[in-house]
């Protein structure tokens, strides 16, 4: 399906891709490839625009499927607030794990539960899941918040770190649980080119 909305957006010209953008579908958004966009700049921004709208009404679905790279785990989610939560950490770990997080009440693992590998550190409170085939972080039972889960944003069914262009980072450094004040520590921005 890449290939053919590619072909079809890149043959399309300036009139035809606004026609068809308006009939992308959040299906549609979730099987094409960032890395398959339109040559033509006016074109490009369109598709752009209309995949932006799109990740934001899928933002609003709270129920959603994911998975790790190699698809050994699965499991899904029930989102707190959509994607409103969505969170980088400058703690130690997440400075290493890179990833952007959105927070769940509900995870269920559906597939690979005997994959799953368990990562304790510094207060040992809390588990953090990553998929013992791939490697991948899945999900975290949050230290602030223990009946919730930071789950990575990444394993989300279409979706992909870089949909958010300003995430907010978590003073996990300073985290009350320390006796730090918490709070946010600053902002991760991307600009697509």
């Amino acid at each position: 399906m890449d290939d053919v909305i590619s072909r079809q957006i890149a043959c399309a010209g300036n009139n035809g891709i606004t026609d068809f953008a308006a009939t992308l579908t959040i299906a549609d958004c979730l099987t094409l490839s960032q890395n398959r966009r339109p040559a033509c700049a006016v074109d490009c921004s369109i598709y752009e625009a209309r995949r932006y709208a799109l990740i934001q009404e899928i933002a609003m679905q709270n129920e959603m499927s994911a998975q790790c790279h190699c698809g050994a785990v699965a499991f899904s989610v029930t989102l707190n607030d959509g994607f409103n939560t969505v969170r980088r950490c400058n703690c130690s770990f997440c400075r290493m794990r890179g990833a952007v997080v959105v927070f769940a009440s509900q995870i269920e693992v559906t597939r690979g539960k005997e994959q799953l590998t368990e990562y304790h550190f510094n207060s040992k409170q809390v588990g953090h899941y990553f998929c013992s085939v791939c490697g991948i972080y899945t999900f975290h039972q949050s230290r602030s918040q223990p009946d919730q889960y930071g789950v990575n944003a990444a394993c989300l069914a279409g979706v992909s770190p870089f949909d958010f262009t300003d995430v907010p980072v978590s003073d996990g450094i300073n985290h009350p649980k320390d006796g730090g004040a918490g709070g946010v520590a600053g902002h991760l921005i991307y600009k697509p080119a």
